[in-house]
């Protein structure tokens, strides 16, 4: 959960250090959210972690767009379990996100490890969030990224175990195509907003070679399961929340708020070799966070 303008501002030019490096101001435009700038040049190969198990069969095919008349179901489901970002990362969401679609398919990566070691991040505003993670996500007031680099930390993440599977960035697709993505049973990282409320785009910086980055109050990542057309709800793992579900047309519109960003991962993850370095920690980590997460799901609903 990102916190609000006033609190963003304090981190920008106190904890930050913006005032070094870029011009910081707040605005009062609503511009739409890009998904597209180029990733870094500058990127670190991440060790080898662990080898994904009980991988899916899915031959990767493309295009993966929906076809032209296509004729979707009104409602599909995938059950898949959310991963939950506090209390380590309270402001970690979309790495929270991408953990929850890679242990859906079957890879065993804890979310803390995932950003330490797979995402591109920084603390300065020396870049935008289409480049890295600015902030610190074991902090409250941390602020986030956007698709390209969770779909860039991704292929890290593949990469370091030899999978064959893809990494897809689908911002732009309209919130309702995504559905054929579910029906397929992709799993889709999407951007929205903390309990899916309007969002306002009110901090803007300048980096040092001239490009703008906004950073929009209550943003918020979380993975689309699934659809019901007829009762208007999506399913989503929210990390905030654990499994839930939205209005329809509430996850809609703030989508297209946040510039229709979606990321998806397909294809057949049998690896080619196995890593050199096999990480067994990972799995036993993985392991312990999904005990947490079924104790506090169990709370959740005792209460």
């Amino acid at each position: 959960m990102k916190k609000t303008l006033i609190a963003i501002i304090s981190v920008v030019i106190c904890a930050a250090g913006f005032g070094c490096t870029s011009t910081v101001q707040p605005m009062d435009e609503n511009p739409t959210v890009s998904g597209t700038a180029p990733v870094p040049s500058e990127t670190t190969a991440p060790a080898a972690t662990e080898v994904p198990t009980e991988p899916p069969t899915e031959v990767p095919t493309e295009p993966l767009e929906m076809p032209i008349d296509y004729e979707l179901p009104s409602s599909a489901e995938i059950k898949a379990e959310a991963v939950l970002q506090k209390p380590e990362l309270p402001t970690g969401c979309e790495v929270t996100a991408l953990c929850t679609l890679l242990n859906y398919l079957g890879f065993s990566i804890d979310k803390e490890t995932l950003f330490d070691d797979f995402m591109p991040h920084t603390s300065n505003a020396d870049c935008t969030f289409d480049d890295k993670y600015i902030g610190d996500p074991r902090a409250d007031n941390g602020f986030g990224c956007n698709a390209p680099v969770v779909a860039e930390t991704a292929e890290n993440y593949l990469k370091s175990v030899n999978s064959d599977m893809r990494v897809m960035n689908l911002t732009g697709t309209p919130f309702r195509e995504l559905f054929y993505q579910i029906e397929q049973g992709r799993p889709v990282v999407i951007w929205g907003s903390v309990n899916m409320r309007d969002v306002t785009f009110k901090l803007r910086w300048t980096t040092q070679d001239g490009r703008e980055a906004w950073f929009a109050t209550l943003e918020h990542c979380l993975v689309l399961t699934g659809y019901d057309i007829n009762n208007g709800i999506v399913y989503v793992c929210d990390p905030l929340k654990g499994n839930t579900e939205y209005s329809l047309e509430r996850a809609e519109s703030v989508y297209d708020q946040m510039g229709q960003q979606a990321v998806i991962i397909y294809g057949d993850n049998e690896i080619n070799s196995e890593p050199d370095n096999v990480n067994t920690e990972i799995r036993e980590m993985a392991a312990m966070e999904r005990e947490r997460q079924a104790a506090v799901n169990e709370e959740i609903n005792d209460d």
